[in-house]
């Protein structure tokens, strides 16, 4: 498989939104994919994951349809390349600006299944209940320096609900200290159709890291999607990307994301 065309794979992966709770309007065309919400406070509602224009005419109509679908201050378009090169100056007319451009990586799960096999490593756990799925938020705000907000109840049962099962399509997990306490919080996304899974979400408590709880997490995520050959992210260059490149991550393309 070329590089383009795994590419592809994974951006198609990316755009499979099984996931988006009741309430949220999909479009699923050959041109998009977009997830509409206009009440909702949620990005991820309000968000183009895929988009294929033909012409800058075409471009200038996909940014008008979702300009006007989405709210005047929480919108967001993740754009390979070319799709970028069409959309620009229409997005910017309709209020865009570029936010951040991530690097795609991606490995063969079965490497990963042998990196840190025999290590110790701290325990890692499934989130399967309620208290556990609001630990592993408060972990993941905390990791990344940022205060945990209030959480939809609603959309905490079906984010719940997704995480059940032998080989859950969501999966999110915990690193915990000897003492049971959480000390790192990652998640998953099975996308089978496609054979990839994505890995979203990693951080460490800045009192525990370099301490294994991120080999745990990749290692744990691995295994949880053995069934399927690649693992994928977008990695940002300046912080994930030398991460995950260690890790044996290869770059395969960018995805530019536009907000406003």
């Amino acid at each position: 498989m070329t590089t383009e065309d795994l590419a592809a794979r994974i951006e198609a992966a990316a755009a499979d939104l099984f996931w988006m709770p009741p309430g949220v309007r999909v479009l699923q065309r050959p041109d998009l994919t977009a997830a509409v919400a206009p009440h909702s406070p949620e990005i991820l509602h309000n968000t183009v994951y895929t988009a294929h224009p033909e012409s800058p005419a075409h471009a200038r109509r996909l940014a008008s349809e979702i300009g006007r679908a989405h709210p005047p201050h929480l919108s967001r378009w993740t754009l390979n390349p070319r799709a970028q090169d069409l959309l620009a100056q229409p997005l910017l007319q309709h209020g865009y600006q570029p936010w951040r451009t991530c690097q795609l990586r991606v490995a063969a799960t079965r490497d990963l299944l042998g990196a840190d096999a025999d290590a110790d490593l701290p325990r890692v756990a499934l989130v399967r209940d309620l208290p556990a799925l609001h630990a592993w938020h408060a972990t993941a705000a905390a990791a990344f320096g940022r205060s945990p907000g209030p959480h939809n109840p609603d959309l905490l049962q079906h984010d719940l609900r997704l995480a059940l099962g032998e080989r859950p399509r969501v999966a999110r997990l915990l690193a915990l200290d000897d003492h049971g306490r959480p000390i790192a919080a990652a998640a998953l996304t099975r996308c089978p159709d496609h054979g990839v899974a994505f890995l979203w979400a990693g951080g460490t408590l800045p009192a525990h890291r370099n301490q294994g709880a991120y080999s745990a997490l990749l290692l744990a995520r691995a295994r949880l999607a053995n069934d399927l050959p690649w693992i994928a992210l977008f990695a940002i260059p300046d912080t994930s990307a030398p991460i995950v490149e260690r890790r044996g991550f290869k770059l395969c393309g960018e995805m530019a994301f536009w907000d406003r």
